[in-house]
Formats: structure tokens, sequence, C-alpha cells
């Protein structure tokens, strides 16, 4: 694996990439691993962050997603037992449209995903990044393409000033890229307010666009919360 000099998409900042990884981790996990894994799957680090915590980084990647995908084939296989989904559905879902959002893991020295601008998206930049407004670690970068659309990529890193959270950071991340892909338009650019809250809407005629995005991300984290069993702080915990 060769490493090369490259710059962030959202914020133009120099970084050292390892290129597309899915060979790379489909050889080291093995057991038909990449059937799980998205298409694309990239790591870019800061300069400042060496290349023993790279490798080290790798290998409890390596480490890691032999039991994630365990769990996702154990919580699949029950849903079939159900009678919820049958085995081909649920391996479509799964499957099929791994190539549908490029991942992207960032490094950087301090965690966080670095300098971005909010209000970017709304000026019609050539690119940018909108981080999840619960977790401000992970986010959609986007760049506007040669025909005037837009390409995105699901953005990772671990929390400003913390250790990777495998679970959160890993598990659930590479979840959505691998089957549950966040479009750009379900996150808001701006701080969530009370009135553009789904939970405040008490008629469907007064449901805005922000609403319907709302319910559309919602649909993409019960996804994944559901594949993997996630535990939530519901009265029914969600699994």
């Amino acid at each position: 694996m060769k490493l090369h000099q490259t710059r962030l998409p959202w914020n133009e900042s120099k970084v050292i990439s390892t290129g597309n990884l899915h060979d790379y981790l489909s050889e080291k996990i093995a057991d038909g691993a990449s059937r799980h894994l998205p298409a694309s799957v990239t790591l870019c680090v800061d300069p400042e962050i060496s290349e023993s915590q790279i490798e080290s980084f790798l290998e409890g990647l390596c480490d890691y997603l032999p039991a994630e995908f365990a769990t996702r084939d154990q919580r699949s296989a029950r849903f079939v037992k159900l009678g919820l989904l049958k085995e081909e559905e649920i391996e479509a879902f799964r499957t099929d449209h791994r190539d549908a959002q490029p991942w992207l893991i960032y490094y950087s020295k301090d965690g966080g995903l670095g300098t971005y601008d909010s209000t970017a998206y709304s000026r019609q930049a050539d690119a940018g990044m909108v981080p999840c407004f619960a977790m401000r670690n992970h986010g959609v970068a986007w760049q506007k393409t040669d025909a005037g659309d837009y390409s995105t990529c699901l953005t990772t890193a671990r929390k400003a000033g913390e250790d990777w959270d495998w679970n959160s950071d890993i598990g659930h991340e590479s979840s959505h890229a691998a089957f549950s892909p966040v479009p750009l338009f379900t996150l808001p650019a701006e701080e969530m307010t009370e009135a553009n809250q789904l939970s405040a809407v008490k008629d469907p005629r007064a449901m805005t666009p922000k609403h319907l995005a709302s319910i559309c991300y919602l649909c993409c984290e019960l996804a994944v919360v559901s594949i993997r069993g996630e535990r939530r702080e519901t009265d029914t915990g969600l699994v």
C-alpha cells in the first residue's frame, strides 16, 4: 500500500491518503469480507500522524470489522427467522448498493473534521461539508461535478481530543457507507431549531421540506440501528 499526498475535498487541507482500501481490507480480513465493505474506503491523515499510527489504526480496523460483520449476519438471520424479510431480500439490501457513497475516514491530529465553511452549500460553492447535527465528527462532504450536480462521500473522524470510538466511528459509519448512504439534503446546514424539529409538527399540512428531510434521515439511521442491533435510550431499546 502506497501513501500519497492529496487534499481534503471540503477545505483543501494537505493530507496523506492511502487510496482505496477495499482490496487491502478484503485481503486482510478475508472470509467473504468484500461483500460487506463499501466499494470505496479511503483513509486520509494529517501530516502529523506517523506511519506507525497509520499502521496501528489499520490493524485495529482489520481486527474490529470481522465481529462487526458477524453481528450484521446474526441480526439479518433474526429478521428472516421472524418472517419479516426473505434471506435474499435482506442480503440484497445490505450488499447491492455498496458503491452508492464512498467512505472517507479522516485521521486528524486533534480529532474532528477540521475547518469547513458552514455557508458554502447555500452559496452553491464548488465543495463543502455538512456535519451531522448530533455527531459533529461525522458528516457528508460534497463536490460539484462538471455536469453541474454533486458527488458526495461519507466523512468520519474521531471526536476532538478523543480516541477512536470503534463502535460509533467505524461500526456505525461503515454501515451507512455499505447499505444506508446519507443523502446530503437530509443534513441541516444550520443548527436544529424547535421549528425545524419533526416532533413539533402538529398538522401534516404544515410539514416543510426540512421536516421531510428529517424523515428521510430517520429512515437512514433506523436501517443502521436495526441491522446492527444498536441500543438507544428508549423504552424499547431498539433491539
